[in-house]
């Protein structure tokens, strides 16, 4: 059987998590946003057109049917979500949407919107950007697909990064290719039946409004 490793291109690394790396600062503006009564599950109307803050407390990384041919490492790895680090969004005036934001610190006026769009509904926000091609072979495109989803559970979160695979311009496009990387495993796993997991638990810190005419 021939070898196929000349035909494949690794990916592109997924979008990184937003991250704000001054947490100390961060727990003072949640004791100031959190209020008297714990927080029910989110996001709510009185945060719309605010920058919402969460914290990463634990993570757990998990992989399925994925193979461990050493050229395939990078593709099949789980995303680098820290404990410590944080997840910042800013919910739209309509409720219906949040977009991803980049920050410089605490402060929302240092904060700009990227591009990463979720999503809302009712306590779930998803964003699921455009599938990457991480491997070519004739007709065959070989996709890793990428869904991240926040679930707002009030004082407390769950951020889920999944990785799942797939091909077009048909689903049995790549079966040749997802058997030649078997071939080349140790594990005889492939990609097309890898799933690959990210759970975290999250800590919400508050919610601040941007600065006036600001983004």
């Amino acid at each position: 059987m021939h070898s196929r490793r000349g035909c494949r291109r690794r990916a592109a690394a997924p979008p990184p998590a937003p991250r704000l790396r001054a947490a100390p600062a961060l727990l003072g503006l949640a004791c100031a946003c959190a209020g008297p009564d714990p927080r029910t599950s989110g996001p709510h109307e009185s945060e719309r057109g605010l920058v919402t803050y969460w914290r990463v407390e634990s993570t757990s990384a998990s992989t399925l049917r994925c193979t461990d041919a050493p050229e395939w490492a990078d593709v099949v790895a789980p995303p680098d979500v820290v404990a410590g680090s944080h997840l910042i969004y800013r919910v739209s005036a309509d409720g219906r949407t949040a977009v991803g934001q980049s920050c410089a610190t605490t402060d929302a006026s240092t904060c700009h919107d990227i591009d990463q769009v979720y999503a809302i509904s009712e306590h779930k926000l998803v964003y699921e950007p455009a599938p990457s091609v991480v491997a070519r072979e004739g007709e065959c495109e070989l996709l890793r697909k990428v869904v991240w989803t926040i679930v707002d559970q009030g004082e407390r979160g769950r951020f889920v990064v999944e990785y799942s695979f797939g091909s077009r311009p048909a689903p049995d496009s790549c079966q040749f290719l997802d058997a030649a990387i078997k071939d080349d495993s140790p594990n005889r796993f492939g990609a097309l039946a890898c799933l690959v997991q990210v759970d975290a638990q999250l800590a919400f810190l508050g919610a601040e409004a941007p600065p006036a005419g600001g983004k």
